[in-house]
């Protein structure tokens, strides 16, 4: 993989519009907050062996930024990370598991304006 230096992605990231630098400052954000180390202790050997097997195979798709923003955006623990930094989305969930579970049809009725 050839060198890659700050300026140089500085200058390529002054050129694009500000709906692509969502996706890498989102992509950026993700590489700074995941541990690559946990993840690999907590893998069975066998998993990483068979990882590292099928490596060598699948590099030609891999080694391509696409792959690189598509596997963050669809990592499920990337969302879960995301919509816990969400301090709006979490007050109202907080606000909501307050609520009670259930209500009679009166006070629905009345919650809603039907006679």
């Amino acid at each position: 993989m050839p060198s890659v230096t700050i300026a140089d992605i500085d200058k390529r990231l002054r050129h694009l519009p500000p709906d692509k630098l969502i996706v890498v400052y989102d992509f950026v954000s993700y590489l700074l907050e995941r541990d690559l180390t946990d993840l690999l202790l907590d893998a069975d050997i066998d998993a990483g062996a068979t990882m590292l097997g099928s490596e060598a195979v699948l590099r030609r798709d891999w080694d391509r930024p696409e792959e690189d923003v598509l596997t963050a955006i669809d990592s499920f623990d990337y969302e879960i990370l995301r919509t816990r930094k969400n301090a709006a989305l979490m007050a109202l969930l907080d606000e909501r598991a307050n609520e009670p579970a259930t209500m009679d049809l009166a006070t629905l009725k009345a919650e809603l304006g039907i006679d």
